[in-house]
Parts: structure tokens; C-alpha cells; sequence
């Protein structure tokens, strides 16, 4: 009986972990390493991508805080995309999106900063999506920070005419624009930082149903209760005899 007992309780164990930890959506925060002197803007996206044991069509919300240099950037604007909602407040930095429609592999958010004219080539800054708390309030639960740094560089300029060479083409020595932007892929991971911000709940106007794994759960706790009776009874019946 006692092996029963733990047999059970093992299966309870396992089902309970595969239905917390199976299910996740990999977020991706992209936006340049490094723009040009001069440059007005800078634009970052978060995007959704590789959804595991998570079906698409859903209610999917999600919330962080950003932090950037205001001796940087002036301001900046934030958009929703393909089908998500995204508020931003200014004086918090919070940022809510939420659809009741997800799709994988879409951009959920644009955000546009907007540079100052006096900013200078070698000026660097982090742009940072803290406590970025994606959930279905079901099976999706996922906290994770996200840290992108932006340089300022010189500017390139043409390379004068060379006269020897037909045309009046540039010559050999020209340097190019760089165009090179880091788009690093972040994958969740079911972490609890919380890194500065003490709100890790989704603030929208509808609470998302909380089903599938608490049903799980109740169900696990049921079997174990009945197997422990069960047990109880057992032993009892045999000390009696």
C-alpha cells in the first residue's frame, strides 16, 4: 500500500511540474547597437515568437516598465501592432499590451525614440524593459528583464571625387555606412526578478480566466487525498485482524 501511496504521489508530482513549466513564447526586443550622429529617431520592437504547448487565437496580455536617458532620448511613442492594444504612461514608465487574439511570430509593439539635437558620437545608453511579465493567466507565466545598449557614432561622409578615376567615381579608399544591429533572440525563462518594480500584475480593465493548470492542480490534490484515505483505512483494517 505504501508503495501505492507513493506512486501516486509521484504521478501528482510530475503532472503538476509538465503542465507549469511546459508551456512558453519566446520574446524577442529588437533595436539597433548603434546609430549615426544626426540621426532623429530610434526605433525598437518586441515581437512574440515559438509558441510552446500554447494555443494562438488566445487572450495574451503583458506588462514592464522602460527606462531610458532623458539626456539622450527626448521622448518616446508607443504603438501597438497586429491586433495588441499597448498603453505607455510617461510618468511611470509602464507599458500594458494586451489581445484576445494572439499569433505567434508577429511584432506586438513599436517604440519610437525621439534623439536630441545636441547628442554627440561616443554617447552610449541602455534601454531597459524591466520586469517584463508576459501571461494568459492560464498556462503562460513568464518574468524576465530586458537590456539593449544604443551608442552614438560619427557619421560617415561620401569620399571626395578622385580625379583619376573615370567618371569622377570616388576612389578606393571610401568608407561605408554601418548598418550593424544586434538582433540577439532573448528566450523566457520562468524567473521571479523583479527588478525595479514591485507590480507583477497585468492592468487591464478584464481579468484573464484562470483555468487549465488550477483545474490540474485540484484534480492532483483530490487523487492524493482519496490514495491517503484509502491507505488510512487500510492500515487500521489490517492492525485490527
Amino acid at each position: 500500500m505504501k508503495k501505492l501511496v507513493s506512486a501516486i504521489l509521484l504521478i501528482a508530482i510530475i503532472l503538476v511540474t509538465n503542465m507549469v513549466f511546459a508551456a512558453s513564447i519566446d520574446v524577442v526586443v529588437d533595436a539597433p547597437s548603434t546609430i549615426e550622429e544626426g540621426t532623429e529617431t530610434l526605433t525598437m520592437t518586441i515581437s512574440i515568437q515559438n509558441f510552446q504547448d500554447v494555443e494562438e487565437g488566445k487572450t495574451l496580455g503583458f506588462q514592464t516598465t522602460l527606462e531610458y536617458s532623458e539626456d539622450i532620448f527626448e521622448s518616446v511613442a508607443v504603438q501597438g501592432e497586429n491586433g495588441w492594444e499597448v498603453t505607455y504612461e510617461p510618468s511611470t514608465g509602464v507599458i500594458v499590451g494586451k489581445t484576445t487574439n494572439s499569433q505567434a511570430n508577429v511584432v506586438i509593439a513599436t517604440l519610437t525614440f525621439t534623439l536630441k539635437n545636441d547628442v554627440t558620437a561616443g554617447t552610449t545608453d541602455n534601454i531597459l524593459l524591466n520586469t517584463f511579465i508576459l501571461t494568459d493567466d492560464d498556462a503562460v507565466n513568464q518574468t524576465q528583464n530586458y537590456n539593449r545598449q544604443v551608442s552614438i557614432v560619427e557619421a560617415t561622409t561620401p569620399g571626395e571625387p578622385d580625379p583619376e578615376q573615370p567618371n569622377g567615381t570616388t576612389g578606393g579608399n571610401q568608407v561605408g555606412i554601418n548598418n550593424t544591429t544586434d538582433n540577439g533572440t532573448v528566450a523566457f525563462t520562468n524567473t521571479s526578478n523583479s527588478a525595479n518594480s514591485t507590480d507583477n500584475t497585468i492592468k487591464s480593465g478584464n481579468s484573464l480566466p484562470k483555468t487549465g493548470v488550477t483545474s490540474t492542480i485540484i484534480i492532483c490534490l483530490a487523487v492524493i487525498v482519496v490514495a491517503g484515505i484509502i491507505f488510512i483505512v487500510r492500515s487500521k483494517t489490517i492492525k485490527l485482524k
